[in-house]
C-alpha cells in the first residue's frame, strides 16, 4: 500500500533531494529526504551518517526523524518533521540587528541543540544557519547531518570543513582531525555575529585562504604561542598582519553578551568554550530573558526558496574574491527527470 504522496520538490544538496510530502493514511504533511543514486558507492557514506546520528538524537531542538524506507527503485529515503523556513532566510530578511531578546532565544536554542549533539558523543560538522531550520512555532531546529561524526572513537576520516567555509574554524581549515565539538562551537559563534550585525556574513571568504584572511582581519592575529601551535597543522595559512576591529563590532552590547561571543570564537580549540557551559553564562539569566516563541520572527514572512545548495554562496559586494569561481544560488527545475514518482510504498 502506498503511503506517502510526494507534492512537490522543496530543495536539492549534493546527496539528496527534499519533498513535501503527505501521509495517505493521516493526511499530515512531512518533509522526505530522498537519496540521490550515484555510481560512487562513498555517496551513500553522507546518508549513513545521518542515519546514525538522527536515530539517537532527540531534543526540541533537533529535527525530528519519524522513519525511513527504500522505496521501489530502491533509493534511501528519511521522513522528517516539516519545517516552515531556515535562519538564513530570516537572517537574510530581517530588516536591521536582531534585539538583545531575540538573539539570546535563538542562541539558547542553538546551543541546546548542539549540546545535546555533543552529550551523544557526536559533532555536525556543518553548523549553518541554513541547516537550523525554523517551525511554524519560530524554534530552531537542528538539520543535515550527512557530515556528522561521532568522536568516540575518533574518526578514521571525514571531511574537515564545513560545506560552506563561511563557518568553519580554524583548526578545520587547517585539517586537524581533533577538537571536533569545538569547530561546531566555532559556527554558533558565527552565526551568532551575523545576528549582531546588519552586514552578513561575517567572515565571507572564498577559499581557505580567503577565509584566514577575513578571520584574521576581524577577530586579530593569534598569540605567538598559538601560531606557532598552528603552524604544526598540515594545512596551515598564515593569518594577516592585523590587530582586528572586533571591539568595534561588539562595542554596542554588554560585556556579559560580549564575553560570551569571544569564548564561541576563541582561536585555541582548547580554550574555546563547550555548549554545555554556554548555555549556563550568566548572559542568559542577566535581564532581558530570552524572547517567548510567539515574539520571535513569523517564519511565514521570510518563505524558504525553492533553491538547490550551491557549492559557494554570493558574499558581500565588499569582499575580494581569492581562487575560485563564485556559484550562484541555483533555482530548481520542478519538472526535471525524475520526479514524476508520486507514490512511496
Amino acid at each position: 500500500m502506498n503511503k506517502y504522496e510526494n507534492i512537490k520538490r522543496i530543495g536539492e544538496g549534493s546527496f539528496s533531494k527534499v519533498y513535501l510530502s503527505r501521509n495517505l493514511e493521516s493526511g499530515e504533511q512531512v518533509c522526505i529526504k530522498r537519496h540521490i543514486q550515484k555510481v560512487d558507492p562513498e555517496d551513500d557514506h553522507h546518508m549513513d551518517c545521518e542515519l546514525s546520528a538522527v536515530s539517537v538524537l532527540q531534543n526540541d531542538n533537533i529535527l525530528r526523524f519519524r522513519e525511513d524506507f527504500h522505496d521501489s527503485k530502491g533509493r534511501h529515503c528519511m521522513v522528517y518533521d516539516l519545517m516552515e523556513t531556515d535562519l538564513r532566510n530570516i537572517i537574510s530578511g530581517f530588516d536591521g540587528i536582531f534585539p538583545l531578546e531575540i538573539r539570546k532565544e535563538y542562541l539558547r536554542e542553538m546551543l541546546s541543540a548542539v549540546s545535546a549533539c555533543h552529550l551523544k558523543q557526536i559533532a555536525h560538522m556543518d553548523i549553518t544557519p541554513e541547516n537550523f531550520l525554523v517551525s511554524r512555532r519560530r524554534s530552531l531546529h537542528l538539520s543535515d547531518f550527512g557530515l556528522s561524526v561521532s568522536f568516540q572513537p575518533p574518526p578514521d576520516r571525514f571531511l574537515c570543513m564545513n560545506r560552506t567555509s563561511w563557518y568553519t574554524s580554524p583548526e578545520r581549515l587547517f585539517g586537524r582531525r581533533e577538537w571536533l565539538s569545538a569547530g561546531d562551537m566555532w559556527g554558533v559563534g558565527c552565526i551568532y555575529l551575523e545576528l549582531l550585525q546588519e552586514t552578513r556574513p561575517i567572515f565571507p571568504g572564498t577559499s581557505s585562504l580567503g577565509q584566514i584572511r577575513v578571520i584574521g582581519e576581524i577577530l586579530g592575529q593569534p598569540s605567538p604561542e598559538l601560531m606557532e601551535k598552528f603552524s604544526t597543522y598540515p594545512g596551515f595559512i598564515p593569518f594577516p598582519d592585523s590587530s582586528g576591529n572586533i571591539d568595534n563590532i561588539l562595542s554596542h552590547i554588554d560585556d556579559n553578551e560580549r564575553d560570551l561571543v569571544l569564548k564561541l570564537l576563541e582561536y585555541d580549540p582548547d580554550k574555546r568554550i563547550s555548549a554545555s557551559e554556554a548555555l549556563l553564562h550568566p548572559f542568559f539569566t542577566a535581564p532581558p530573558l530570552p524572547s517567548p516563541l510567539d515574539l520571535l520572527p513569523d517564519p511565514a514572512l521570510y518563505p524558504k526558496l525553492l533553491k538547490k545548495r550551491a557549492k559557494t554562496h554570493n558574499i558581500r559586494p565588499d569582499v575580494e574574491t581569492d581562487d575560485i569561481e563564485i556559484s550562484p544560488v541555483k533555482y530548481l527545475d520542478l519538472n526535471a527527470e525524475d520526479d514524476d514518482d508520486l507514490l512511496y510504498t
